[in-house]
């Protein structure tokens, strides 16, 4: 297996149609992809963050489903932030995630 698929926690990539929004005091963003444990989203080149910054808000999944978080800024490349969450989102949503794309995409990559 190779370094770039070594992880802790499976990520559950998102199609274009099918993204969740992560929310930020006023603004939003689009969500790449999520973990129990990270959310991966498109930040553009407008909003300016700093590694280790604090954010809190609320992920929106397409269900409406609606989860606050609380995170602090990982990584930050190009146009797309990734934050590590304080308390995991909660395993069994996002496997209800992963089982909705499946039956519409097929299988997903993660």
């Amino acid at each position: 297996m190779s370094e770039e698929n070594k992880r802790n926690y499976y990520r559950l990539v998102y199609p274009i149609g099918d993204r969740p929004i992560l929310k930020l005091g006023k603004r939003s963003f689009i969500v790449f992809n999520v973990s129990e444990q990270g959310i991966k989203f498109i930040k553009g080149d407008e909003f300016h963050l700093k590694i280790d910054e604090i954010v809190s808000g609320v992920l929106v999944f397409g269900d409406r489903a609606t989860f606050p978080i609380e995170a602090r800024i990982y990584r930050i490349a190009q146009k797309q932030a990734v934050i590590v969450l304080s308390k995991n989102l909660p395993l069994k949503h996002i496997m209800e995630e992963q089982r909705y794309l499946i039956r519409k995409y097929g299988n997903l990559k993660s």
